[in-house]
Formats: structure tokens, sequence, C-alpha cells
């Protein structure tokens, strides 16, 4: 019975790190899809320097955002994290589509990209997340997983500059078909084989907030022993105050 259930924990464990992975790359090719088409772009409407400039960087920095906004509101504690994934990758696949129907050198442009880049934040840190409640004493391998997928993700938009002689409209497009189809196709896939993990995850996520609470509530020295036993009780650890 015991080989069993880990035989089936590590099939589980397999199943869900590959799917994880197999969504980072299809997700992550948002990141550099509209910079993998800058050439073309400059030869059919004359970019001027600012505009590749902000068509490259403003995904950098609209991660840099989301990740600022995710972690102040804690985003992946309060949402269900495959949701938050599969959210995040459908709107950066609609924001990357845009560009296909707005004129490249007009202001909206580095706003989509902007956009794009904070949904990614609910993408790569997300994943990592995912896959870390995985984790048993192999840390490093997830972790080297998800780099690798982050890593061939975002560099795939380039591969379609080196066939050549191709649309910059085909990779841009294909960028955001990837994105779209991953966050459909992930999330009941995700509902099969990560619950329980994702419960647990939960779990412990609710415990940690009622302890900062219990802190927060009780900031006065007069009262810091009953604080103490407050949050030692919600461990399971009897403390009797003085």
């Amino acid at each position: 019975m015991a080989d069993a259930a880990t035989s089936f924990e590590g099939h589980s464990k397999v199943s869900s790190v590959s799917i994880i992975a197999i969504c980072q790359v299809a997700a992550m090719a948002l990141w550099f899809s509209a910079s993998a088409i800058v050439p073309a772009l400059v030869a059919e409407y004359a970019l001027s320097g600012f505009a590749q400039a902000a068509l490259t960087s403003g995904v950098q920095a609209g991660f840099v955002l989301g990740c600022l906004v995710s972690a102040f509101l804690g985003l992946p504690d309060r949402v269900d994290p495959r949701r938050l994934f599969a959210l995040s990758a459908a709107v950066g696949a609609g924001a990357n589509a845009l560009l296909l129907v707005v004129e490249p050198t007009s202001a909206i442009v580095p706003v989509l990209r902007l956009v794009t880049g904070a949904c990614m934040a609910g993408v790569y840190p997300v994943g990592m997340k995912l896959a870390s409640t995985w984790a048993k004493g192999d840390m490093g391998l997830m972790v080297g997983i998800l780099v690798g997928a982050l890593t061939l993700g975002s560099a795939a938009p380039h591969l379609f500059n080196a066939l050549g002689g191709i649309n910059w409209r085909i990779p841009l497009g294909l960028a955001s078909v990837s994105a779209l189809t991953r966050r459909l196709s992930s999330e009941p896939a995700w509902a099969s084989v990560d619950s329980s993990r994702d419960r647990s995850s939960t779990a412990f996520s609710r415990r940690c907030s009622a302890r900062r609470r219990i802190w927060r509530s009780t900031r006065s020295t007069a009262i810091q022993p009953k604080a103490i036993a407050m949050v030692a009780a919600s461990m399971g650890v009897k403390v009797s105050p003085k």
C-alpha cells in the first residue's frame, strides 16, 4: 500500500511539474515577442530610438511593477495560484494581441507592453510557487526546470527571426495564441493533480495571515505575553502567559 501511494505521488509530481514547465514555456513567449520583431518594425515604420527602447523595456518595467503589486497585496496567497497563473496568461495574451491592431508608432504600444510585463509577474513567480510545493529535497531541480522553461519560452519568438522572411505579425500572433492556449488547457490539469497540495499551501498561508493579524493587534508591550500565548496556541503549543 505504501509503495502504491509513493508511486502515485511520484507520478503526480512528474505530471504536475511537467504541466507547469510547459505552460511556462508557452506563456513566457510573450516576454520577448515584441522585442524579436523590432528590426522588422524599424524597416517598415521607421521607429525612433525612443520607440524601440520603449517597446523593449516596457515589459521589464511592467514585470517589476507587477511583482511589487503582487507582493504588496499577497496575491499568490490570497488567490488560487492556478487561477492567478491562468488569468495572467490570458490578459497578457490579450494585451500582446492588441499590438496587431494598433499603430506600432502610437503611444499605446508601450502601455500594452507594460500590461504584458505586469501579467508576467503572475506567471513566472507563481509558477515557481506552484513547483516549489512539490519539492522534497530537490528544490534545486525544481528551480532549474522553471528557469529553463523561462529561458526557452522567452527565446522562442527569436526563432522566427532566425528563419527569415516571415511577416512580423506571425510571431506576435503565435505568442498570443500560445499563451492563451496554455491558459485554457492548464487549469483543468492543475485542478486534478494539484488540489491537495494547493489546499495545504492555502491552509498554511491562512495560518500565517492569522498570526500576523494577532501581532498587529497586540503592539502594546504590556500585553505581549498574551500575544505570545495566542500565537503559540495557533501553532498547537500551550504556553501560559506570565
